[in-house]
């Protein structure tokens, strides 16, 4: 788990943490099958436990991740934004610049799939200087990829390139 999660449970009764637990654990679980092809009942199944756990520990910046994630992938995107928006400003009150990076990223991502590529561009380059600044090497393929995916839109296919080449 990410520093955010285990701080946000210091302190809390065991049943709500054991709940936010079990709802936070199925439904990471259950995003991650849905995203690698287990179909849209199991990521509506994902969904669900996501909104469960958020509920029931409304300060999991993880969990608010994993949502926007899932919602990005059921084509949401307004809400996937409104939830990242929340993982990012956890993230941001924590320190976890790392979760940072990747909310910007998964942001971005949400924006080109509706072919809004100047904000997509914009939380790309927010993403990649939080990446290089924190040496995260994993949100920094991610945000290369991501600016990768931009640029063949605006007809830029050698940029585009040199993009994806520095991202592997």
């Amino acid at each position: 788990p990410s520093p955010v999660y285990r701080r946000s449970h210091l302190g809390r009764p065991a049943g709500t943490a054991a709940n936010a637990l079990a709802a936070r654990a199925d439904g990471i679980s259950m995003a991650v099958e849905a995203i690698l092809g287990g179909g849209s009942q199991v990521l509506q199944a994902a969904l669900g436990r996501l909104k469960q756990a958020v509920q029931v520990d409304p300060a999991d910046g993880e969990v608010w991740y994993r949502l926007g994630e899932a919602l990005v992938y059921a084509a949401q995107y307004e809400e996937a934004r409104q939830a990242l928006t929340r993982a990012f400003d956890i993230a941001k009150g924590e320190g976890d610049r790392i979760l940072e990076a990747e909310t910007l990223n998964q942001i971005g991502d949400s924006y080109i799939f509706q072919g809004r590529n100047t904000e997509a561009e914009r939380h790309f380059g927010e993403a990649l200087a939080l990446a290089r600044a924190e040496k995260d090497w994993k949100s920094l393929a991610v945000s290369l990829h991501g600016f990768g995916s931009v640029y063949p839109q605006r007809g830029e296919h050698a940029l585009s390139q040199g993009y994806l080449e520095h991202a592997l």
